[in-house]
């Protein structure tokens, strides 16, 4: 069981860690920077093989 379950800070949670990483609640005027476009790539890759994955049972 995750420690996030009982303690209740905030910044603690998965969830809250790729909010951070990833950026995709900061206001930003213009274009986000490089790198939050190279992160925001990179998950969107991960969670394509990951569907992928699971979806053809492990094949990939």
């Amino acid at each position: 069981m995750s420690v996030a379950v009982f303690r209740k800070t905030e910044g603690d949670t998965h969830s809250e860690h790729v909010r951070r990483w990833f950026g995709p609640a900061r206001p930003t005027v213009g274009q986000p920077s490089g790198r939050v476009r190279l992160r925001r790539f990179s998950l969107l890759a991960y969670m394509t093989w990951l569907t992928a994955h699971f979806l053809t049972g492990g094949w990939l």
